[in-house]
């Protein structure tokens, strides 16, 4: 999930078209390590992301596609839910 949540925070969804994308991975993935603990195993975890295979790795595949639930076509996020709390992490910036 790490690498949905870092893709989440980068303009249009693609790691490739991200200025300074190797300079920038580290910080990003500090980022969103500080938030996935949080959300152990057992977790359910819901996107309207499209991607393919279990493990998908967003740096190289990005978002295939995606189900938008605002007026915004590229409106992308990930739930996270667990018997403790709930996470919801968006991106409608990514036009």
């Amino acid at each position: 999930m790490r690498s949905l949540v870092v893709l989440l925070g980068v303009l249009g969804l693609d790691v490739g078209r991200t200025p300074r994308w190797e300079e920038r991975r580290p910080q990003m993935e500090r980022r969103a390590d500080a938030v996935l603990p949080r959300f152990p195993e057992g977790t359910r975890f819901y996107s309207n992301t499209d991607w393919k295979g279990d493990r998908p790795d967003f740096y190289e595949q990005g978002a295939r596609g995606l189900d938008p639930f605002s007026h915004y076509g590229w409106d992308a996020g990930l739930i996270m839910v667990n018997d403790e709390e709930v996470a919801v992490i968006w991106n409608f910036l990514s036009i």
